[in-house]
């Protein structure tokens, strides 16, 4: 972690969680940090522009990196997207369907807050995408490859952004689809 804070700096040392003091949009502090063997990156800076700048940075580095980057406003999230972040995420827009979902459906949220306290890491939700050694595969052989048979599948989307609730096992697979999977968490 690239902190360029001292006093958040001395609680990352509290808890033992590597850091680097500096600023992250430095190319030597990305350097020292490992930008050129990390497999991932998270910049969530207060700017949109400097995290911008640390996406560029990265990818410079890293062509190979996943870069996860914060915005604030939905034009940020599309620049951020063109100069190479991978995913972008709006927090308060993630915030707000959060809290809009409470109110239209708190049965749901309440269940899988109910499970989650009762079970904690008993079970967990994922999206897996598919590479081309998938294609032309029925999607209960993916199944029982990862997860040993045991696992729901809540969605598969398409290359082409088509979705399908709930596909039967005998759904063939394609490289790029993508897959929302619940399963155990030893899984």
């Amino acid at each position: 972690m690239i902190e360029k804070n001292e006093v958040n700096a001395a609680r990352l040392e509290e808890r033992d969680i590597p850091f680097i003091v500096g600023d992250a949009t430095e190319d030597a502090n990305l350097m020292e940090a490992g930008i050129n063997k990390a497999r991932a990156l998270i910049t969530c800076l207060n700017s949109d522009a400097d995290n911008a700048f640390v996406v560029v940075t990265a990818k410079n580095l890293n062509q190979n990196v996943t870069v996860v980057s914060k915005a604030e406003t939905e034009s940020s999230r599309k620049k951020l997207l063109a100069v190479g972040a991978d995913r972008v995420v709006i927090p308060s827009h993630l915030g707000g369907m959060n809290m809009a979902n409470i109110v239209a459906h708190p049965e749901t949220l309440h269940f899988f807050e109910h499970l989650h306290h009762r079970y904690p890491n008993a079970f967990r939700a994922e999206v897996h995408t598919l590479n081309e050694e998938w294609d032309d595969l029925p999607l209960g052989d993916f199944i029982r490859a990862r997860f040993h048979g045991k696992a729901m599948v809540i969605a598969l989307e398409r290359p082409g952004g088509s979705v399908e609730f709930n596909p039967p096992p005998e759904t063939l697979l394609q490289s790029g689809a993508s897959l929302m999977v619940i399963s155990n968490q030893a899984g």
